[in-house]
């Protein structure tokens, strides 16, 4: 493993760990039962490396890092996954900034190659 993708690893697992175990399971827990509360693209992001999406076709852990650095995921078809499970508003489709903001999330998970 080279050293830029052991830092990005880190710099990941340690934005994703920082959330007490308790509270991000109650947070998920709300954001998923409720349709009220509409999810981030970090959450959603979040949700997508955590697995929350593999029934959808979604990998997550190192297999979202694969699809993501290899183009086989994108942010809209990501925000269509969510859609489709009912966590988001059929709109969020058509909102771009919404889309950008995942895409950024998806560009953070890229690993640049070692020189």
């Amino acid at each position: 493993m080279n050293r830029y993708m052991f830092a990005g690893l880190v710099l990941l697992l340690t934005t994703i760990v920082s959330v007490p175990a308790a509270q991000a399971e109650a947070v998920n827990t709300t954001v998923i039962r409720s349709n009220k509360r509409k999810l981030t693209p970090f959450t959603l992001v979040s949700l997508a490396y955590q697995g929350h999406y593999r029934r959808q076709g979604i990998r997550g852990y190192s297999g979202m890092f694969a699809d993501s650095n290899d183009g086989r995921i994108s942010a809209k078809k990501l925000v269509q996954v969510a859609v489709n499970a009912g966590e988001l508003p059929t709109e969020t489709l058509s909102d771009q900034g919404f889309i950008n903001a995942v895409e950024a999330n998806l560009d953070a998970l890229e690993i640049p190659n070692a020189p």
